[in-house]
């Protein structure tokens, strides 16, 4: 499990390049870009079919097993807790999005195979404005009234497109699925297994705690319904750096 990253996503990522390699590889990834970013919001995604392109393109299948698997909501899913959520970002939006870019991005990359992978996309220091912009487009979409619940929405929409994202970077590094890498070169290939579910714990430890901990540390205070969302700790940490409540 430690080495485990996207298996729905970097499964379809991997049938989609398939053995291709160099220029016909990245046309390949270029080809894909092309199609999620149609899928615009929760309906079209939910709407979209093999057959709405090309079969030359190699993808059609692997696109559509994909979606009927991830579009939907898990069943822990909590939809009240979802829609207390979207009304705190309506208050808090611009305050938490501060704190993301300004402190918990910064913080995250301090980590090292987290940054040599951002490093590896050429987006931490030639493109870091793209990268903060990128970020923010799947914020909005996801914390926006029904954005993970109404078919009007676009949430659940770019969370699949940043997943197959994701994995197209894990791939193009690996040149496999990260099982498949870590199976082939298990001490090399841990280095660059971005966004496995150790970097995944470690980065959303970072986003609650580095990030979203701040309004405490810049004395504003919640309101107890924002509290029991279970985003923002209860009270400031202690100096031993654990939370009360």
């Amino acid at each position: 499990m430690q080495w485990a990253a996207d298996p729905h996503a970097d499964d379809t990522v991997a049938t989609i390049l398939g053995p291709l390699t160099g220029a016909e590889r990245l046309k390949r990834v270029d080809d894909l870009n092309a199609v999620i970013r149609t899928w615009q919001d929760n309906v079209g995604v939910a709407a979209w079919r093999a057959d709405s392109i090309p079969a030359a393109l190699g993808m059609g299948q692997a696109l559509q097993r994909y979606l009927a698997v991830a579009q939907t909501l898990p069943p822990w899913a909590d939809r009240d807790r979802i829609a207390r959520a979207e009304a705190m970002f309506m208050d808090y939006g611009a305050l938490s999005v501060t704190m993301l870019f300004c402190a918990s991005l910064p913080e995250c990359y301090v980590v090292p195979d987290l940054a040599a992978v951002l490093h590896a996309t050429g987006q931490l220091e030639e493109r870091a404005e793209h990268r903060i912009r990128t970020t923010g487009a799947m914020i909005f979409p996801v914390m926006m009234a029904g954005g993970l619940t109404r078919p009007d929405g676009s949430g659940i929409a770019q969370v699949l497109k940043v997943r197959l994202i994701h994995a197209t970077v894990r791939n193009l590094i690996l040149r496999a699925s990260p099982e498949a890498a870590v199976a082939a070169l298990h001490s090399a290939g841990k280095v660059y297994i971005a966004t496995t579910a150790l970097t995944c714990t470690t980065g959303f430890g970072i986003f609650q705690h580095g990030g979203f901990g701040k309004p405490h540390a810049l004395g504003i205070g919640l309101p107890a319904c924002v509290e029991r969302c279970g985003i923002f700790p209860r009270h400031p940490p202690r100096a031993d750096g654990r939370h009360d409540g």
